[in-house]
Formats: C-alpha cells, sequence, structure tokens
C-alpha cells in the first residue's frame, strides 16, 4: 500500500502506475494484467472480465474502490496524453 501511496500523479505517466499498482495488488494476476484490453473493463458495474490459460478461461473480477478510483484518474486525465506521444512504447 506505501508503494501505491508514494507514486507521484503530478505527471499523466504516473497516474498510470498506481492504476496498475492497484489492478495487480487486488485483483489480476500479471499475465492478465498484461493482455487486459479496456473494453474488458466495466466501471459501471465495477468490474474486470479476464480471459487466462492456454484453454481460454475467464472469470469476471469486482474491482475495489481504490482501482475504481485509480483507473479513472488514469483515463481521464493521463491516457489519451500518453497514447499521443511520438515513439513511445506504453501499453495500458
Amino acid at each position: 500500500m506505501q508503494l501505491i501511496e508514494s507514486t507521484n500523479v503530478d505527471a499523466p505517466i504516473a497516474l498510470r502506475d498506481p492504476a496498475i499498482l492497484e489492478l495487480l495488488n487486488r485483483v489480476l494476476r500479471r499475465g492478465e494484467l498484461a493482455s487486459l484490453d479496456l473494453t474488458e473493463v466495466d466501471l459501471a458495474s465495477a468490474t474486470v472480465f479476464v480471459r487466462f490459460g492456454k484453454r481460454g478461461r475467464s472469470r469476471i473480477v469486482p474491482l475495489g474502490e481504490g482501482a475504481i478510483a485509480a483507473l479513472v484518474a488514469y483515463l481521464t486525465r493521463a491516457r489519451l496524453y500518453l497514447m499521443n506521444l511520438p515513439h513511445r512504447a506504453l501499453s495500458f
């Protein structure tokens, strides 16, 4: 939790890190997060649809308040800016 709270949120890229850490800390495995598509995130119902494993299994994972707040901050204040940076290999 201290790692999440110590993240500087002044820069747009710094808003991505708390979102990632909240998802890893609370609900998702590393591989699930790496393959996550934003269409699988449903903030209205506070859930994430996750596909995992070689057999294409899936599960619906509830999001906590911290994960929702971090995702909303990232999506509304930083993602578009980061996606438009030239020559950046940014994902998520």
